[in-house]
């Protein structure tokens, strides 16, 4: 049967001062078709002609309508309030001035709201590093992409790189932890998601999201998309997890009759809020596999996005505002399992994504932060702690005893994806293994008895290049003798060029087992000019006896000597440029520039680093 799509559909776009970016988004609002009956762009208080460009789109499209504020409001919420008030069509999606719709995403979602009588329908949201890509999904696993061919349309591929473009920026946080079960948090339910809210990290990433096609396996527009409908948001409380607005399409009279609007004014992370608003009023929900935004994150932009601006502790404040006023909503609709997931998520996504950021903070604004967290975690429940069983929740406790800041490095080495637990491994006087010597009540009892293949195993990295060759060892840490009791037994090593993913070279070595330090060890020749130009993130796959296996990625190691940048040479460029480094989570990356030319653009990106605000990390 057909289904009645035409004209269904209003999209609200806002904006302040974008005038680069508003009319690629609105483009792709209209570029939708048919079901869309008008596009709402709200201009907030723009002064860098956004109101030109707009009336310019707006003269000869009867479509598009323009409203604009006379000053800008502060946040997203009001100029999303205001589109929400003047939008005439049954449904409404939500976009940002510089983000863009896929073709046929709101067509997608449509179908499924229509065919499943539902209230909202959501799709997955892909997250889009600019310039050059790579793109990640949000939250994967409630919306499970299909996997398709090349050449998908679906999706527009991002912008190819020119040969000389700077590499992408050093991950700062993951996405998608690749089936790490200790990534997965207890969301008492049996969909447990571990997809953060944070930027990209490509060493604990899963693979890069498909496009769906327009037919073929994923099926035609109108099939079913072999997501069951979701009752009542209490059926899969990990829908908390998804806390952004614009992957979803929602029925306009829903909203109204709730009275469901954004918080106003000035509001980071109102998205927390509006989605609790809507889960608490208890929609049905139809999901699609397909993506239906694309978010752009641009960190090189002169003013950056809220989510990315986390340089002042005000980002983090409120960010625990947003998420308290979100569970208080939940919690009052009696949504307490979603409640719960709400604060499951909060350990797993946001206090891992600031916490692994301490290390580059200034020292005042680490105590400012570890005040205001431990503020925070102290108006969680117990059961929303207990037991300290994942990253998250060690991170909670480890604040909750400690009242001021310690143990930086550890602390973003267990906040990382994979997480690794660095040395020492203490217990207290009664063999209770412990964070350490002088944080007794950290307790570590619950993490540590899970299976070889979900422990956070530290896996340190030293790689020296040299002219005569490189060598990669790798030193594998005993941790409360689980390790010894798997026989760990092979490391495949591989390098994956960040920008695409593409393994560049990869090796299997044997451990050997240290005397008496356990550890244990492994070495491997790395071919320099095999990997060639780019930047490489190192992830390596542990084997043991008892036929288990572990994905990890190695912490640096930063001894004298290393993380040094050499030049070896090349009988094709003459000298290659080779640069170890630790990511923002401390992982082991390497750099390589070739001849020259490579070289310069190496220190034309420093002194740019170099000069940006921000540029120089304090010591930890």
């Amino acid at each position: 049967m057909e289904l009645p799509r035409h004209a269904q559909v209003s999209v609200i776009v806002i904006g302040h001062d974008d005038a680069t970016h508003v009319a690629d988004a609105v483009r792709s609002a209209l570029a939708q078709g048919p079901v869309v009956r008008e596009v709402i762009a709200v201009d907030d208080g723009s002064t860098d002609g956004s109101r030109e460009v707009l009336a310019a789109l707006a003269d000869g499209e009867p479509r598009l309508r323009v409203l604009p504020r006379t000053g800008n409001s502060g946040g997203c919420g009001t100029p999303r309030n205001d589109g929400l008030a003047a939008c005439t069509a049954p449904y409404v999606m939500f976009l940002d001035s510089d983000d863009l719709l896929p073709p046929r995403a709101a067509e997608r979602l449509l179908t499924a709201a229509q065919e499943h009588r539902a209230q909202v329908a959501a799709g997955l949201c892909v997250r889009r590093e600019l310039p050059h890509g790579p793109d990640t999904p949000w939250q994967p696993r409630l919306y499970t992409p299909r996997p398709t061919g090349p050449g998908d349309p679906a999706l527009p591929p991002p912008p190819s790189a020119p040969p000389d473009a700077p590499d992408p920026p050093d991950p700062v946080n993951p996405v998608n932890p690749a089936e790490d079960p200790l990534d997965l948090v207890d969301l008492s339910d049996p969909w447990k998601p571990a997809d953060p809210a944070e930027p990209f990290d490509p060493a604990g990433a899963a693979p890069r999201p498909p496009a769906v096609p327009e037919s073929g396996p994923a099926g035609p527009v109108g099939a079913p998309t072999g997501l069951p409908v979701v009752e009542h948001p209490a059926d899969l409380p990990a829908l908390a997890r998804d806390t952004l607005c614009v992957n979803k399409l929602y029925r306009t009279d829903f909203l109204r009759g709730h009275g469901i609007r954004f918080p106003d004014g000035r509001f980071p992370y109102e998205d927390f809020v509006f989605t609790a608003r809507v889960l608490a009023a208890g929609p049905r929900i139809a999901r699609v596999p397909d993506p239906v935004y694309v978010w752009h994150v641009r960190r090189g932009a002169s003013r950056l996005s809220i989510s990315l601006d986390r340089a002042g502790v005000d980002n983090w404040r409120a960010r625990t505002r947003a998420h308290g006023q979100a569970v208080d909503i939940l919690r009052a609709a009696g949504a307490k399992s979603l409640a719960r997931a709400s604060r499951a998520a909060f350990l797993d996504l946001s206090l891992r994504m600031y916490a692994k950021e301490l290390v580059r903070r200034s020292p005042e604004y680490r105590r400012l932060w570890w005040a205001d967290a431990r503020a925070h975690l102290a108006g969680f429940d117990s059961a929303d702690l207990e037991p300290a069983d994942s990253p998250g929740r060690l991170v909670a406790r480890v604040l909750l005893v400690s009242p001021e800041p310690r143990d930086l490095v550890r602390l973003r080495e267990l906040a990382a994806r994979p997480a690794r637990l660095l040395p020492p491994y203490a217990r207290d006087p009664d063999g209770t293994p412990v964070w350490s010597a002088e944080l007794p009540g950290a307790t570590l009892e619950k993490l540590v008895v899970r299976p070889a293949a979900a422990l956070p195993l530290a896996v340190e990295g030293r790689l020296r290049p040299r002219a005569r060759g490189t060598l990669l060892r790798l030193r594998l840490h005993e941790l409360y003798g689980r390790v010894a009791a798997a026989g760990p037994v092979t490391a495949v090593a591989e390098f994956a060029e960040r920008r695409s993913g593409r393994v560049g070279w990869a090796h299997a070595v044997e451990f050997t087992a240290g005397r008496h330090d356990g550890t244990w060890t492994a070495e491997a020749a790395v071919p320099l000019r095999e990997l060639g130009a780019g930047t490489w993130d190192l992830r390596v796959r542990l084997r043991f006896a008892d036929g288990t296996g572990r994905r990890v990625t190695a912490h640096a190691a930063e001894g004298p000597g290393d993380l040094r940048r050499h030049a070896v040479p090349d009988p094709r460029h003459g000298f290659l440029l080779a640069q170890p480094y630790a990511t923002h989570s401390g992982a082991l990356a390497l750099r390589i520039a070739l001849g020259p030319r490579g070289a310069l653009g190496v220190a034309r990106r420093r002194l740019v680093r170099l000069l940006r605000p921000g540029g120089r990390r304090p010591s930890p």
